[in-house]
């Protein structure tokens, strides 16, 4: 059972001292919690929320073990596709235990989370979900709060539920919309007595009390700095909105345990998924409580130029760093790296990649990082591109006819979809005595996972989108740009756009392809019946199009891997019959089988591909022909 304290800072839930909201002890917010159940169980001091610290991400953390970006978008008229790429628990629990949807429970009063409960995942998806059930018959999130731990009790009760997850969202909702102070500390105060007689029931239940593990967590905090109203707001790096209340009480929990090493929501994903007994194969955290980790390996290579980086993790590096071949690339201070990109010339070759700043401090930023590099690893390191990026930012890479590297960013720092972000728009970067570039464009609503490549003397750039905030899940989109003056001025011009001609409800992770005049562009599509590839063409450099060509008829396509052009040739991934595939499209796809059902990457290398597949819970780098 896992209750999700909506926006909860530490100081008014497990904090020491006083909370900067209204002054009063910390103590003070959820003094039953306290007194009857912190002795009984962990206390984690602080947890961390290390991706995008906002509701739906948050969520996704911990539901599938991966710290990417998800999109906070309300459900609006029509829910589109637009869910996690990757398992939930959710799924994991029904698929590895065969049962049905009344063993799971998905409930709140926020209309922000019905995209949680499933994912586009091939073979799991909505057969294996469960439905988001929204509490709040008051419409304003006044009700939800004691009706969502209500609704809870009647899941594990009635239901008799594996899994059940409750979002209480009230003090996230005063915390932002309140007319006073008090209305968020209030809020924070009504959780206190509703959660503690939640778990006097459970101790008095002869069926519940010797099998029931109950979770305390915040999906993120807030702003803690001296303005009187920094606590309506949250998203970014900032220390109160990272640290995060995590307590463990009951099955399979030590009594009167603190831990301080900081255990984040992924590590959480990876404890729950013991505690469920499910294998989460795509889980990235440490099972905090068991202690050992999710992933170990080499996962999500990247290559050019006969260079090959990866992400490695293992005792060393927990939450990861880049690597090129045995030869660490990223800062061997950074807490976690990943992200990694890399273009290469005749002469030279750079990379670039993310890094996480030390836990602790008043700021806890992803920063950017590129070096040039060869064979032996980093050789220079370049400029920072940009002074802090999220989670997700994965750069595209060229270098120009000139030699001179090109970075092509979605520039949407904490990965907010409305009003709050703190920027929308798709960039261009050259790099001269530093980086710099052109304003690019403004006002992108949600842009993810952009795509270059060098044509002429100009520049394509490709990336995911939707039209607008309220209606962003249902209308994503793939778009090309032509970027004329590429590095002066720069003229950008849209080529194609995926809507409208695309029949599916969802369009992602674009890749371009471009040859004497000839363009391609390849996206990867979702809607609930099937994941695929879809490609279109230009012969007259974007003047017209072709129709959208689907690539693959099972709709098993990997949406968690962006598709790649090789020689003018669209490759893809898939999960086939009993084994992910690699496959080259053609009138029938050659598709090859890699030996295993999980793969976290593939890169082009000489003679076929470079994929890491999971065997044996080890993440492992395979050379296959192609």
């Amino acid at each position: 059972m896992v209750f999700v304290i909506d926006g909860v800072r530490m100081e008014e839930s497990f904090g020491e001292g006083n909370a900067s909201v209204d002054g009063s002890a910390s103590s003070s917010f959820l003094p039953r919690i306290r007194r009857e159940l912190l002795p009984q169980g962990t206390l984690v001091l602080p947890a961390y929320n290390l991706g995008i610290t906002i509701t739906a991400p948050g969520h996704a953390q911990f539901l599938t073990g991966d710290t990417a970006p998800f999109g906070n978008f309300p459900p609006y008229d029509d829910m589109g596709a637009y869910y996690p790429d990757l398992p939930t628990l959710f799924e994991l629990v029904r698929a590895q235990h065969g049962l049905g949807e009344e063993a799971l429970g998905l409930v709140g009063n926020t209309d922000l989370l019905d995209a949680v409960g499933r994912s586009n995942y091939p073979g799991l998806g909505a057969e294996f979900g469960t439905t988001y059930v929204h509490v709040d018959t008051d419409g304003d999130g006044s009700a939800g709060d004691a009706a969502g731990v209500e609704e809870a009790w009647r899941r594990i009760t009635e239901d008799r539920a594996r899994f059940v997850l409750a979002n209480l969202h009230r003090p996230d909702q005063m915390g932002h919309y309140g007319d006073e102070i008090a209305d968020y500390a209030d809020a924070v105060r009504n959780l206190d007595a509703p959660i503690a007689d939640f778990w006097a029931k459970v101790q008095a239940d002869d069926d519940l009390r010797d099998s029931t593990t109950l979770v305390i967590v915040a999906d993120h905090g807030r702003h803690r700095t001296g303005e009187a109203d920094a606590y309506k707001q949250h998203g970014d790096s900032c220390a109160g909105c990272r640290e995060i209340p995590m307590f463990l009480i009951g099955a399979g929990v030590a009594e009167g345990v603190t831990i301080s090493d900081g255990v984040a929501l992924d590590d959480l994903h990876a404890t729950l998924a013991r505690l469920l007994e499910v294998e989460s194969p795509y889980a990235l955290g440490r099972d905090f409580l068991g202690g050992e980790l999710a992933a170990t390996g080499d996962l999500s290579p990247v290559s050019a130029g006969g260079l090959v980086l990866s992400e490695r993790r293992d005792d060393e590096w927990p939450r990861g760093a880049v690597f090129l071949g045995d030869v660490p690339v990223s800062a061997p201070t950074a807490q976690a790296a990943g992200g990694a990109a890399v273009a290469a010339g005749s002469e030279a070759a750079f990379a670039c990649w993310r890094e996480l700043g030390a836990l602790g401090t008043s700021d806890i930023p992803w920063n950017p990082a590129c070096a040039w590099i060869d064979e032996s690893g980093p050789v220079s390191l370049m400029p920072m591109p940009l002074p802090e990026v999220n989670v997700g930012w994965r750069p595209a890479l060229a270098l120009s006819p000139g030699g001179v590297p090109w970075m092509a960013v979605a520039d949407n720092l904490n990965g907010a979809v409305d009003g709050s972000a703190v920027d929308r728009a798709v960039r261009l970067l050259s790099l001269g005595e530093g980086w710099h570039g052109g304003v690019g464009l403004e006002g992108v609503y949600y842009p993810t996972a952009p795509a270059l490549a060098v044509s002429g003397d100009a520049a394509l750039v490709a990336f995911a989108a939707s039209l607008d905030a309220s209606a962003g899940r249902s209308n994503r989109h793939g778009e090309l740009h032509e970027v004329t003056d590429p590095e002066g001025e720069q003229a950008w011009s849209l080529l194609f756009t995926s809507t409208g001609a695309s029949g599916a409800e969802r369009a992602e992770r674009p890749a371009i392809w471009a040859h004497d005049g000839r363009l391609r562009l390849a996206y990867t599509t979702a809607d609930d019946a099937a994941n695929n590839v879809e490609v279109v063409s230009s012969a007259d450099g974007g003047e017209s199009w072709s129709a959208a060509e689907v690539l693959d008829d099972t709709g098993r396509v990997f949406a968690h891997l962006d598709a790649q052009f090789w020689d003018g040739a669209v490759v893809y991934a898939r999960l086939g019959d009993d084994e992910a595939e690699l496959c080259v499209e053609g009138t029938s796809p050659r598709c090859v089988g890699l030996g295993a059902t999980e793969l976290s990457g593939f890169a082009r290398v000489n003679g076929g591909a470079r994929v890491s597949v999971r065997v044996e819970g080890e993440w492992v780098l395979r050379n296959v022909a192609l």
